[in-house]
């Protein structure tokens, strides 16, 4: 039922952002987001952050470890193909053949998998769910969350779609702020990270473009009806 992650070191260390407390101050405002909207939400709980710490009674030395404990959004599906999307397509493509992370799939091979096999969604549920990722992404702007990923399989026995948005950890700090700047200036094609609320519009206009609309026997009828 739940997942973990720990802090590390190099780039691991800024995407779990625990300076200031700032996962835990996170933490709490997720609680009460999810407490006070009463709609549909994507958004992978935060269950619990811990601070796991050992020390070697031979050789002195300890170490530390901070844990943020998260709802798996994947618990008991059976899907041979799981995408992470961010939206973006710049470095988002794995060789299927040489991927070692557990056929996780990025954008690119998203986009080439429905060209194939589209992801259709009927109108009402399309409605809900860019609902859904219009409000969480809101919420993770307006605490300087960027760098998210909807996480997307279509589950092999019932054909349900599941999601959820997770790794929303990360907040635009100065280093990535410099990041963005050097890569602009690199390159043409917008880089994968941004200020909160560009990456959110490109977010959300991605997810829009990545789930199909099916009609089904209730689509035009409201054209018709006079109030």
């Amino acid at each position: 039922h739940l997942c973990s992650g720990q802090q590390g070191t190099g780039d691991e260390a800024g995407k779990l952002d625990w300076g200031g407390g700032r996962l835990v101050g996170l933490g709490t405002r997720q609680a009460d987001w999810i407490n006070k909207t009463h709609r549909p939400l994507l958004l992978a709980k935060i269950l619990g952050i811990y601070t796991v710490g050992f020390k070697n009674s031979r050789s002195g030395d300890s170490k530390r470890l901070d844990v943020v404990i998260m709802e798996n959004i994947l618990y008991g599906c059976r899907s041979q193909k799981v995408f992470d999307l961010k939206g973006s397509m710049r470095s988002r493509y794995v060789d299927p053949s040489k991927d070692r992370s557990g056929n996780v799939l990025l954008d690119e091979n998203y986009l080439n998998y429905i060209c194939n096999t589209p992801v259709y969604v009927h109108p009402h549920s399309k409605r809900v769910l860019m609902q859904a990722i219009s409000m969480d992404t809101q919420f993770l702007a307006e605490n300087h969350v960027m760098d998210y990923s909807l996480l997307a399989c279509v589950e092999d026995v019932t054909g349900e779609l599941v999601l959820g948005i997770i790794d929303f950890v990360r907040t635009f700090t100065l280093d990535k702020r410099l990041e963005m700047y050097v890569k602009r200036s690199t390159n043409k094609v917008l880089p994968t990270v941004v200020y909160p609320e560009l990456y959110r519009k490109r977010f959300c206009e991605a997810m829009e473009r990545y789930f199909t609309v099916v009609p089904d026997k209730w689509t035009g009828l409201e054209a018709d009806v006079n109030f």
